[in-house]
């Protein structure tokens, strides 16, 4: 028994750590010293001359790359041992890679799987029975909803929220335009030197005017920048994740300021009628 469980082999982790560590004992070798970046159009089939390289040729020509060089490895004077040792630890880089790669699709089919569920369980709430519970259990409810889920409630709930925003006044309203500029719009959109992509999950950035000659010019505007953060590309998860939660954000900022009472204009009151007696 002791000598069948020396013989079987540990398998290793297929962390990132592992893969790059892995990949540094294989440096020992004769490997090449810098990736292939520009590989070369070996289809002789292929007669576009402005033919541009796919993911495919960048992996397939750098892992085959990596296939270790017998000749290379006498040349440079590694025994028989060695390069043999050589071949294998480039065979388990490989296998460590799959195996990296094969987990985080994994990760990814069982996010999906918790997606359409979570879909399906939005689909089957009934938001007409939803609105008619008591306002302290709907924002129980709602902490352990996505942000996606709680856009899609809202947006059910208050489907005239644009028309609620016209109701505040003139003056109350350029002031919340300065304040979706600066707390929305410049703060969303800001290069970030850390996260450098994240700003290309946007396609369309549009103008945002601090003036306007209607309420419906203005309304729209800031109707158009929720609608832009909602849509952003979701190239990555924290990317999504950071541009809907300010879409969540924009969205009850809106719904909160147009049913504000206090911001829409006072009624006119009557007019006292004076005395004629009265001195």
């Amino acid at each position: 028994m002791d000598r069948e469980k020396t013989q079987t082999k540990t398998t290793i982790s297929a962390t990132d750590k592992n893969c790059k560590n892995t990949f540094l004992e294989l440096q020992h070798y004769p490997i090449p010293k810098e990736p292939i970046r520009y590989p070369r159009n070996t289809d002789l089939t292929e007669t576009n001359y402005a033919y541009k390289s796919t993911f495919h040729d960048l992996i397939h020509i750098n892992m085959r790359a990596l296939v270790p060089n017998i000749e290379m490895g006498y040349y440079y004077n590694h025994p028989t041992q060695e390069i043999e040792e050589w071949i294998k630890k480039t065979k388990d880089y490989i296998d460590l890679l799959r195996r990296n790669i094969k987990k985080k699709c994994d990760v990814q089919m069982c996010k999906l799987i918790r997606l359409r569920q979570l879909e399906q369980r939005t689909k089957d709430l009934d938001v007409a029975r939803f609105d008619k519970l008591p306002e302290d259990i709907i924002r129980y409810i709602h902490e352990f909803l996505m942000p996606e889920t709680k856009i899609t409630l809202l947006l059910a709930r208050y489907p005239t929220y644009p028309k609620t925003l016209e109701k505040i006044t003139s003056e109350n309203l350029k002031k919340y335009l300065h304040h979706i500029n600066g707390t929305y719009r410049q703060t969303v959109f800001e290069y970030d030197l850390r996260q450098p992509d994240r700003r290309s999950c946007i396609t369309n950035i549009k103008p945002f005017y601090l003036s306007y000659s209607k309420k419906q010019d203005a309304i729209k505007q800031i109707t158009e920048l929720f609608d832009t953060i909602r849509n952003a590309i979701p190239k990555t998860q924290e990317f999504h994740r950071y541009y809907q939660n300010y879409a969540l954000r924009l969205l009850q900022s809106m719904i909160y300021v147009g049913n504000k009472t206090s911001l829409r204009r006072n009624p006119r009151r009557p007019r006292q009628q004076t005395d004629p007696d009265q001195p």
